[in-house]
């Protein structure tokens, strides 16, 4: 277990919220995703995760981690989005290779999320500069195209032309991690 990991658990277990937010801030919108690709529905996923980090802070004190704190939750998102799956009668065959949770937990296990945030946030900065700028206005900020028209005085129709070029720069690289952002 990383040195990051222990310190966290062991804040954690001495009931230091501070701990809490950092961790929820690091795994959050990760987690997400992740429920998201089992249940297909988003709310359903965010209230897997959220009912995750509320028995994670309610359990702090008891829980047992032996893998990386990253694999814990992963497998726990997973598990609990397999039974709620289930439990809904909404549960659709998984093709084989999905299934396999050896691989599954291999690719998780070796996947960072972070890095992966890097790479876009490092293709974002490749982006022409205009059309880094509209779309982290757009998809970091969160403005709507108007606000973000308003703003840098431009049409509307620039910021459409714009995005669209952003995405389909970004598509060609990273269409796993496009479709994240796209679904948030």
């Amino acid at each position: 277990m990383q040195n990051f990991d222990k310190l966290i658990l062991k804040r954690l277990n001495e009931g230091d919220v501070s701990s809490f937010e950092i961790l929820f801030k690091k795994y959050h919108q990760s987690l997400c995703i992740y429920a998201y690709r089992f249940t297909q529905d988003i709310d359903i996923a965010k209230e897997i995760v959220q009912n995750l980090f509320v028995y994670f802070w309610e359990n702090r004190s008891s829980i047992e981690i032996n893998t990386s704190l990253s694999a814990y939750l992963f497998k726990a998102v997973r598990n609990n989005s397999l039974r709620e799956k289930a439990s809904q009668s909404r549960f659709i065959a998984l093709d084989a290779a999905f299934l396999k949770e050896e691989k599954i937990d291999e690719f998780y296990d070796s996947l960072e999320i972070e890095e992966l945030e890097k790479q876009l946030l490092d293709n974002i900065d490749k982006l022409p500069r205009r059309c880094a700028i509209i779309f982290k206005m757009s998809r970091i900020d969160r403005l709507k195209y108007a606000e973000i028209a308003q703003k840098l005085n431009i049409s509307i129709k620039t910021v459409e032309s714009q995005m669209g070029k952003a995405l389909r720069i970004l598509r060609s690289k990273f269409e796993y991690i496009l479709l994240i952002l796209l679904l948030l």
